[in-house]
């Protein structure tokens, strides 16, 4: 019996360097895998990275049109792993998420974030939930990638703009496998500048 295909599916978005991300689909140690880029705008050296490696396609969209939702259509693989264009996989990502996935008979499983080249004290375990836990105990399960998905939980969840909503968007009822380990890295977001409590209470202030 031949391995399963898997679909890494990169909505591009102006303005987000992809490549590092298409080099982290490249490098997973499961195999066989296709990635779809897909986006209105493609920049003509990601286009021609992405021509030199039989395992990319690029899905070239009308400038209004959901790339993810290009994407999905694009999609061969029976497994489906959205990425989102700022993030990395770690080389093992796609398998573990599938190994997991398999074990449990789960529709959906998700793994941790490592966000700013910090990495959660995960515990490697994974556990199963045939409900959709509390998103304020497991924050990553807000995130837009990361997450592997069978073909037809995919196809059945509501996504919206494009990316994967949280994950009440799921069917009902719905097999949800949580993997206790990092497995995708994502850039800390900007700090915010702090405001003095003057500049608060002006703002707080009527006119």
């Amino acid at each position: 019996m031949s391995a399963p295909l898997v679909s890494i599916l990169l909505p591009l978005h102006p303005g987000t360097a992809a490549k590092p991300a298409v080099l982290s689909a490249l490098a997973q140690t499961w195999r066989p895998l296709e990635i779809l880029a897909a986006g209105s705008t493609i920049p003509a050296p990601l286009r021609d990275f992405c021509a030199a490696h039989p395992e990319v396609r690029t899905v070239q969209t009308a400038p209004n049109a959901d790339p993810a939702a290009a994407a999905l259509d694009a999609a061969q693989g029976d497994y489906l792993l959205f990425l989102d264009a700022g993030d990395t996989l770690c080389p093992d990502a796609v398998a573990a998420l599938l190994t997991h996935l398999l074990a449990c008979r789960a529709d959906v499983c998700a793994g941790q974030f490592a966000v700013g080249g910090r990495a959660p004290a995960g515990d490697g375990l994974c556990r199963l939930y045939t409900a959709v836990p509390d998103a304020a105990l497991f924050p990553d399960l807000c995130r837009a990638g990361g997450k592997l998905y069978r073909r037809e939980t995919a196809l059945q969840t509501q996504f919206g703009s494009g990316t994967p909503l949280p994950l009440t968007a799921l069917p009902q009822p719905v097999r949800l496998a949580l993997l206790q380990q990092p497995l995708v890295r994502t850039p800390a977001a900007p700090a915010q500048p702090a405001r003095s409590r003057r500049s608060i209470l002006l703002r707080c202030l009527p006119r």
